[in-house]
This record gives structure tokens, sequence and C-alpha cells, in this order.
């Protein structure tokens, strides 16, 4: 072999070889979801910060229209997230995918996947009946309620004598507070909510899929979950502002995209309306990094998560092997039962800050405007926190969401309430035994 012939080979191995690393560069900018949950052709890309969106999506859709890309190449923009992630949504082919990954200006690519509702099926729909109230909202003195569904009843009971009365702390009703349910939406015109639920200007589904359903609800799950946070008769906070943000479709199904979406809607409008704010997500599926950065600034912001420890289908699994209530700094909610127990198939773990009654929890219903059901899961133990939540906020409306997490657990639960002999005796130690329990709070707590 010659001396050229040589060269040449080692100068082709050379090549090879760094061609070899761009393409794996390229690859690693593609976060995949895991192959049994991925949404086929859904993504999320994440554009170098000091880069603009904006220009950054003209220049990809003005090199589509020119014909630039090769054969094959399709994509479809679906929003941008200039709040809480700083990138943009889109629907791509292969080709589309693999031209995105060779953009300087394109740090990496997140693979969409489903994310789930976690309640289990509605009790067909009823009327509601009515209750009666004592005590102005407005006064020092406790506000009470005569309740017919018995997680009301437990929050301010010092045992599981139930009396069928609901009395919230020092007057405390939640007034003047908002809260954002991400969820499947919200039967707005349900007696239950007084005309103080609405959309915040934006839908999630609607931006994905191109439809205009602005905030309704089709699966029941959303309105079910509105009406424990702040129905009249059913909310644990019924003075309450309600958003509906729409994260999850007609089959209460979502996706990481669609929650990013909403986070990015809940920043925009608690920035308009400057007031204190929750959100509630009653919906788990897989750990998303994407997710987590949204949620993260969220809290950043001040504004308080009620997340869920998620459900499993005879038996609980580590919660913390679910997103999003695994992250930290979300108030993650597992759900127990009406005589103090865990419900069997409610997630445990480390990852669970406390208990909330979740199990055959009667609220509001779509099926008219004063109709109930009932439903059960950590789905349902969420709303609870989260009315309590709005309750805190309503005394002390500037506090930090680290704080209100460390007040709901330090005053606002009873410990060892529950019986945890039938849980898995693997989870039995590391789950706190936290009940929540309103009645604790005192009314002369400095905020």
């Amino acid at each position: 072999m010659s001396a050229k012939q040589a060269l040449l080979i080692t100068s082709i191995f050379l090549l090879s070889l760094c061609l070899e690393g761009v393409a794996a560069q390229r690859s690693s900018k593609i976060i995949r979801a895991k192959r049994n949950v991925v949404l086929k052709g859904f993504y999320f890309v994440s554009v170098v910060e000091s880069e603009d969106i904006s220009s950054v999506i003209k220049e990809l859709t003005d090199k589509e229209r020119n014909g630039s890309f090769p054969p094959g190449f399709k994509m479809e923009i679906h929003g941008n997230a200039s709040e809480v992630a700083h990138g943009f949504f889109a629907r791509f082919s292969e080709v589309a995918l693999n031209e995105i990954t060779k953009n300087d200006k394109v740090e990496s690519i997140f693979e969409d996947h489903i994310m789930k509702g976690g309640s289990a099926l509605p009790s067909p729909g009823e009327e509601a009946t009515n209750v009666t109230t004592s005590a102005a909202a407005n006064s020092s003195t406790p506000f009470t309620r005569i309740v017919t569904t018995w997680g009301l009843d437990r929050l301010d009971q010092d045992s599981i004598r139930y009396d069928h009365h609901y009395t919230t702390p020092c007057g405390l009703t939640g007034k003047g507070v908002d809260v954002y349910v991400l969820d499947s939406g919200i039967f707005y015109e349900h007696k239950e909510f007084q005309g103080r639920a609405s959309s915040p200007g934006c839908d999630p589904i609607d931006q994905i899929f191109n439809t205009s359903k602005n905030g309704a609800d089709f699966t029941g799950h959303g309105t079910h979950v509105a009406g424990t946070v702040g129905g009249k008769k059913f909310g644990v906070a019924p003075g309450v502002n309600l958003f509906s943000v729409r994260v999850l479709d007609t089959q209460n199904s979502g996706s990481a995209n669609s929650l990013v979406l909403g986070a990015e809607c809940v920043v925009k409008s608690v920035e308009r309306r400057k007031r204190p704010s929750i959100v509630n997500l009653s919906i788990y599926g897989d750990k998303n990094l994407l997710v987590k950065r949204a949620l993260d600034t969220l809290m950043r912001k001040g504004i308080t998560v009620i997340g869920i420890a998620g459900n499993s289908k005879t038996k609980p699994k580590n919660s913390c092997k679910v997103g999003p209530g695994s992250i930290q700094g979300i108030i993650t909610a597992s759900a127990s039962t009406k005589s103090d127990e865990p419900l069997m198939y409610s997630n445990a773990g480390t990852c669970v800050d406390l208990y909330a009654p979740g199990a055959e929890i009667l609220s509001a219903s779509t099926n008219c405007k004063n109709c109930r059901s009932t439903r059960q899961g950590s789905s349902m133990a969420a709303p609870h926190v989260t009315g309590a939540v709005a309750l805190l906020l309503e005394k002390c409306p500037t506090m930090k969401p680290w704080r209100v997490k460390y007040i709901l657990r330090s005053q606002m639960t009873k410990e060892n309430k529950l019986n945890f002999s039938r849980m898995p005796r693997i989870y039995q130690s590391m789950t706190p035994n936290l009940l929540l329990h309103t009645s604790s709070l005192q009314c002369d707590l400095e905020c």
C-alpha cells in the first residue's frame, strides 16, 4: 500500500468518525418518551435562550414555504411558550424532525407523551339536594354548612364521627383567590359555581387541535374537581374564582405539551389579574423534564401548585415514580377513605405530602345544571387540598408556595389518623401519616 493510499484511507476513516459524531450530536437533541405512552409526531422545541422564539419559527416557516427543505418536510406550529419554557410546540414529520435537529438555534426537542386524569368513572348523575348555611362569609366567626358529602364533613372533625356539617375556620371562604383547574374543562353553567367559573382566555387543547371549545368540559372530570374546590354545596372554599384551563381532551387524556401550554396560560392570566393563585393538577403520567421546568416557573412566580400521587390498578406504587406530583415544591395529595384508611390503589411513598378525602366523593356533574356524581381517586383528594390552600391564601394572600406547604402540613393536618395496616409494608414507614384538617388553622396565624 502506498503512502498516498494509506493517507486517503485514514482521511476517509476520520471523516466517517466526524460525520458519526455530528449525527450523534443531532440525535442527542431529541429527548424521547417511553414507547407505550408516546404521542407520535408531537414535539416541543426548546430554543437557545439567546434566540428569539418568533424569529426561529419564522425562519423555519419561510424555508418550508420556499421549498428549502427536502421532500417530506411537514410542520404544524401549535403555539409557543415564552414564560415557562423557551420554545414552541409543533407537529413534525420524520423528515422535518431530522432537519430541525440541524438548526443551531435549537437546544433540544422533547417528544410528547400522554398524561391522564386520575379518577375512576363516575356514578350516574342525579339531582343535587339543597343545603343550608349559617354565618356570613366575611365575618370573623366560622362559616358553617350542612353537607351531604363525607369529604367535607371529615375536614373539620377530629375523628370519623360525622355530623353532616362543614365549618371553615375564621369565616374564610377563599374569596379573592383564583384557582386554575388544569383538567378536562368546567361546566360553567352548573349552579354550584354561581357564575364564579370561567375561561382565562386560553384553551391548550383548542390550540393543539385547532378547535374552539373554550374550556368546556366533555368528560365531567374537571367539573367534579372544580366543584370540590369551590362549589356552593360541595366546595371546600365556596368563595373562590375558578378558571378552566383545558389540558385533557374528550377522552380524559392530555399530554406533556398540553400541560406546559396550560402553565403558560396560567402565568399570563396571573400577571394580568394580580391575585393570589393556585393551580390544581389532578393529572398524572410519566416524569417529564419539560413539565418540571414549566411548573418550577409557576412556583418561582409565587403560584402554589397542588398535584396528585397518582393511582395504580390494584395496590399503591411509589409516588416518586409518577409525574408531575413528584416534583419538589408541589403539594402532593393521596386519597383517603371514609373509614380513615388510604384508598388502596392511590399511590404512596415519600413524595406524598398528605392525605385528603378521595373515595366516593360527591360533587358537580356535567349531566345537568344541578346534577351531581360520585368519583374516586387521588384526583378527588387534590381539590380538597386546593380548597384548603385557598382558605389560607385568603387570610395570607402574599404567602409564598414553600410557606403555604409548610403551614398546610404543620397546622392544617392531623397526624397518625390513618390506618396504614393494609398498606404494603414497604410504604408504611416512608409515607407521611397526615390527614387534611382545615379547622386546625389558627385565626391568629402570622402571615
